[in-house]
């Protein structure tokens, strides 16, 4: 009952927000494992004390950082021919558009645990695609090798 919260100290987050403490990330892991960790603190930290709104905009925070990561990414393969890397965008493209789907239920939708869950699952999602881009990086295709 007692029980002490930590405030966020991220730029932008209200008073009150869910922390990101204990959201960290190891070295050499996914790119932007620590951005997904700190959405699935979010999605998962939320406490009955904690106003709805709060909660949400926290989550939306969160959100546009992993947005950002997915967004990076090149919008187009270097070799128009590679199909994994036409197949790789054509994922990206589906996951953000899913995230702008999701972030409007976030805002708005009465069922949070429902909208909590698909973007659980969508974070899942996004580390596997994360994964499988950097398993077949630049450097695994030989491309890091080739003369300018």
């Amino acid at each position: 009952m007692g029980e002490e919260r930590s405030v966020s100290t991220a730029a932008g987050d209200p008073p009150g927000s869910v922390s990101d403490e204990g959201a960290t990330s190891e070295v050499g892991a996914v790119p932007g494992e620590v951005h997904l960790r700190r959405l699935e603190h979010a999605l998962t930290s939320r406490r009955a004390s904690t106003p709805l709104e709060v909660w949400r905009w926290a989550v939306l925070q969160r959100m546009v950082t992993v947005r950002e990561l997915l967004v990076q990414e090149s919008d187009q393969p270097a070799d128009w021919t590679s199909a994994r890397d036409s197949r790789s965008l054509r994922e990206r493209n589906r996951l953000l558009g899913r995230m702008s789907e999701l972030r409007f239920r976030m805002m708005g939708d009465p069922d949070v645990d429902r909208a909590g869950y698909e973007m659980r699952r969508l974070v899942a999602e996004i580390r596997e695609h994360l994964v499988r881009g950097k398993a077949c990086g630049p450097e695994d295709r030989g491309e890091a090798a080739r003369p300018e």
